[in-house]
Formats: C-alpha cells, sequence, structure tokens
C-alpha cells in the first residue's frame, strides 16, 4: 500500500507512471528506485547505519555499475518511512498533502547525488499514538469513501507516528462474525500500524457496547455491576481474544471508567460513595 502510494506521488510529479520491477535483471543496466526491508536484496545495496526499530532512509548505492536510489528500512514500518521520506524530501510531497489543497510542481527530472545518504535512526519516543478526534464529525467523512479511511492511515505514517487509537476493537454489530475486527482497527493494521485505546476502552472494549455484546452471546445483559467482576472479565476477555485472532500488534489500555468521559461510579449503579471503596474497586 506504501508503494503504492509512492507511485501516484511519482505519476503526480513526473506525469508518467512507475512500473513495479520484481527481477532486477530486468532492468538491463537502468537506475531505479530500489524498496529494501532488513532481509532480501543484494547485500551491497543495504547501508551500515539503518539498524534498530523503525530505523529507515534512503541512499544512492552503486551496483553492477549501476546508480540506484535505495529506500531502505530495518523492519516493515522503517520501510514503509523509508518510501515517505523520499517522496517528502526528494519528490517534495509534504506529509499533511492530502488536507492541504497541495498540488505538486511539475517535473522533467530531479538530480539524486551520487553521495545522498539521509539516515533515521531509531525514534526516541518508542509509541506515539494519533486519536482522531472528534469521531462524531470524523466518522460521517470517513464513511463516504475507502479513499478518505486510506488518506487517514497514511498521513499518520507520514508524520511518523507507529500507534493508531481506536475506542472498541470488536465489531459487535449484527450479523458480524464472532470476533470480528473493528474496521477502523483492521484497517490501521492492514497499513501496518500498531493498535491501541484511550481511557474510556479498557483491553479494547467499550461499554456503550455492553448490550450488543451480551445479546450476541445469547444471554439477556446482565446489569453493570462492581461486584460481578466475573461479567466484566468476560467482557473484556472477548475483546482481548478478538485482537489476539486479528494478529494486531498492541499496547493494550488498562482503565476503569464510566461509559464515557465520566468516572466509573456514574455508571455502576451499585458503585461505592466514598473515595477509598472507589480506588479499593479500581
Amino acid at each position: 500500500l506504501a508503494v503504492e502510494d509512492l507511485r501516484r506521488d511519482l505519476q503526480k510529479v513526473f506525469g508518467a507512471p512507475s512500473p513495479i520491477v520484481e527481477d532486477p535483471a530486468a532492468l538491463r543496466g537502468r537506475s531505479a528506485i530500489v524498496v529494501l526491508g532488513a532481509t532480501g536484496g543484494p547485500a551491497g545495496l543495504h547501508h551500515a547505519g539503518i539498524t534498530g526499530r523503525e530505523a529507515h532512509g534512503f541512499h544512492v548505492r552503486d551496483f553492477g555499475g549501476t546508480a540506484h536510489v535505495v529506500l531502505e528500512g530495518a523492519d516493515p514500518r522503517g520501510t514503509i518511512y523509508a518510501l515517505y521520506s523520499f517522496a517528502d524530501e526528494i519528490l517534495g510531497v509534504p506529509p499533511l498533502w492530502f488536507w492541504s489543497g497541495w498540488n505538486p510542481a511539475r517535473r522533467e527530472l530531479i538530480d539524486v547525488p551520487s553521495g545522498t545518504e539521509r539516515i533515521f535512526p531509531p525514534a526516541y519516543v518508542r509509541w506515539r499514538a494519533w486519536f482522531n478526534n472528534d469521531t462524531d464529525f470524523l466518522t460521517p467523512w470517513r464513511e463516504r469513501s475507502p479513499a478518505h479511511d486510506h488518506a487517514v492511515y497514511e498521513t499518520v505514517l507520514r508524520l511518523k507516528y507507529n500507534t493508531y487509537e481506536i475506542g472498541s476493537v470488536a465489531d459487535l454489530r449484527a450479523g458480524a462474525p464472532r470476533f470480528a475486527a473493528n474496521r477502523d482497527a483492521a484497517g490501521a493494521h492492514a497499513r501496518g500500524l500498531v493498535i491501541t485505546h484511550h481511557h474510556t476502552s479498557p483491553l479494547g472494549s467499550s461499554l456503550g457496547n455492553w448490550a450488543a455484546f451480551w445479546r450476541r452471546e445469547g444471554r439477556e445483559p446482565p446489569p453493570l455491576s462492581v461486584r460481578e467482576p466475573a461479567n466484566l472479565a468476560t467482557f473484556w476477555r472477548y475483546h482481548a481474544e478478538t485482537a489476539q485472532r486479528a494478529g494486531f500488534e498492541q499496547v493494550w489500555t488498562i482503565v476503569f471508567r464510566g461509559a464515557g468521559d465520566i468516572p466509573f461510579w456514574q455508571t455502576f449503579k451499585d458503585a461505592p460513595a466514598d473515595t477509598a471503596a472507589r480506588a479499593q474497586v479500581i
């Protein structure tokens, strides 16, 4: 998906398509943009400085008597960042191009000097998350077109975030298969992003889905009760298993809140009234 974004950027800038070549022999001595992961590819194309979590960069390498522009990552997400870094710094495509009314300056030629070495080490902050608030405004727009979803995920990655924050990880709509994942979480995962949640979403669940969950389990929804932790555990376990079955790379959020931006004692009718007892529940 990131390669297709780069091909779109190249076409916007140069006005011509860029074919994908799988076999280096097919180049017949012509220069190419080489997308290189941590494994595979000729050893002579790798840059020794691209090591560590999400490290990436682009550089020029001579191989077989021909110079190539190499976009390289130390791991899959690093490789994605390398593609977008090249688009930003060499093609002039800004990370927020979609939202800014940006149009490319058409170019006939871009010279990449033979000594080019733009290397990005691992980020100082391991988890870098973007929560697209306010979702009540954003969601209807995103539902108009898959291209809108694509633009959101692409922008997250172009800005070199790696963690995408959602509410519930589970799709509990009527007719959805058991352990079906939320579409937004699945879409972010498909782009190579880590999934995490926010302060109202313990283990990727939302109390707004409490009744829907139990009816899918064939039961009348039990009341929300701090005296029945087994019901909460069943609810949370389902969401954790949903993420596990989907293969999500996950940063788990452990929290106990009410149904929204309120404390739990406003949602759970049997919650204790004094501060110490409320803390004990948490």
